[in-house]
C-alpha cells in the first residue's frame, strides 16, 4: 500500500514539474495566409530586461546575434521559408523582430556537480512576425527556452525558442490553408 502512495505522489509531483509547462504562449494567431516559399528578414532583437537587471548578467551582443542567426536557420529548416536573413531587408516579404524579456545564463558546472536544476539557464522572449509591406503584426508570441542538462550549453535555450517559433508559425500557416 505504501508503494502505491509513494508512486502516486511521484506521478503528481512529476506532472506538476513537467506537465503543462508550455514553452510558448501565442499572443496573436496568424491573421493572413503566407504565400509559398516566402522570404523573411530577421530584424532587431531588443533588450527589454527590467531596468534594475544587472548589466553583467545580460546576454552579450554576440549571443543576441547568434539568436538572430538561429531564428533564420530554423525558419528555413522547416522548409517553409525560401530565405531568411539578418543582413538585407530590401527584398524580404516578412520581418521577424523580438525582445528578450528574461535571461538567466546558468552554469554547466553547477548542473554537472549539483544536478540538472542547480545551474539551469533560461531565456524568455517575445517574437513578432510582420508583413513587411503593411508593417502589421500577423503572428506573435512569448517563447521560453531552458537548459537543465549539464551536457548542453546555454545557447541551446535560444535554439529551443527558434525551433518552437518556426514550428508553430509553420503549423499555423498550414492550418490557415485548410
Amino acid at each position: 500500500m505504501r508503494r502505491i502512495s509513494l508512486c502516486a505522489v511521484m506521478v503528481i509531483v512529476g506532472a506538476m514539474l513537467f506537465g503543462g509547462c508550455s514553452r510558448y504562449v501565442i499572443t496573436q494567431d496568424l491573421t493572413e495566409p503566407i504565400g509559398p516559399r516566402p522570404t523573411c528578414y530577421i530584424g532587431e532583437v531588443r533588450d527589454e530586461l527590467p531596468v534594475d537587471f544587472e548589466a553583467s548578467k545580460k546576454p552579450s551582443q554576440e549571443v543576441v546575434e547568434g539568436f538572430r542567426k538561429v531564428l533564420g536557420q530554423e525558419l528555413v529548416k522547416k522548409d517553409f521559408f525560401s530565405f531568411a536573413d539578418k543582413s538585407d531587408s530590401s527584398k524580404m516579404q516578412y520581418m521577424l523582430t523580438g525582445a528578450i524579456l528574461g535571461y538567466k545564463k546558468g552554469s554547466g558546472t553547477l548542473r554537472f556537480f549539483f544536478g540538472n536544476w542547480a545551474g539551469g539557464a533560461e531565456v524568455k522572449t517575445s517574437l513578432e512576425f510582420r508583413n513587411k509591406s503593411t508593417g502589421a503584426v500577423i503572428f506573435s508570441g512569448n517563447f521560453t527556452g531552458t537548459v537543465t542538462s549539464w551536457a548542453e550549453s546555454g545557447d541551446k535555450m535560444f535554439l529551443q525558442v527558434a525551433k518552437d517559433f518556426a514550428k508553430k508559425l509553420r503549423n499555423e500557416a498550414k492550418n490557415m490553408k485548410k
